[in-house]
């Protein structure tokens, strides 16, 4: 008699998705082999990642001080400029973090808005970030991390977390 046993498949690896070197890769935490997904574009520089889990989608945060959103396909490789990254209203003068909300559908962008560049080069800036063209709304500014800023970004399930950090040792982990 057959009890189905065995014929659930296997649950996918647990992995990350990263930049090593010029290449987005997703990283096995098992084994901590790397696997290209695919090499970046000529021209790009990769600042930061975010990940869409319901659409394969990965966004990347390309060059730092003329931020362009791309969308590289997961399973493919395929890149897509979606173009640069602009604010409704101002100007962003460089962007440091991404990230993904899967619980709102949500992009999540850190840059910097107050034109104090290149005195300062803190991402005091949160927006969100329509991800078909690329044009951001301001959100809030960001205060009461250790320099008032984000240098990175993520989320795991409904909670966003932010690291800033001072340049030298000392990075914080935000809620």
């Amino acid at each position: 008699e057959d009890t189905g046993a065995g014929d659930a498949a296997a649950p996918p690896p647990l992995e990350a998705i990263a930049v090593l070197g010029d290449d987005v890769v997703t990283i096995d935490f098992t084994t901590g082999e790397p696997t290209v997904i695919a090499p970046v574009d000529d021209g790009f520089s990769i600042a930061g990642l975010a990940y869409d889990m319901s659409t394969q989608t990965i966004y990347a945060l390309a060059n730092f001080d003329a931020p362009v959103l791309l969308e590289i396909d997961r399973c493919t490789g395929a890149q897509t400029s979606i173009g640069a990254i602009t604010p409704t209203e101002g100007t962003l003068f460089f962007a440091e973090g991404i990230a993904f909300d899967s619980t709102t559908d949500t992009l999540y962008l850190a840059g910097s808005a107050d034109g104090d560049v290149p005195s300062d080069t803190a991402s005091e800036t949160l927006f969100t970030v329509n991800p078909t063209d690329a044009q951001a709304t301001r959100v809030a500014t960001i205060s009461g991390t250790l320099q008032d800023d984000v240098d990175r970004m993520g989320w795991v399930g409904a909670q966003g977390y932010v690291l800033d950090t001072d340049g030298s040792s000392v990075s914080n982990l935000y809620t």
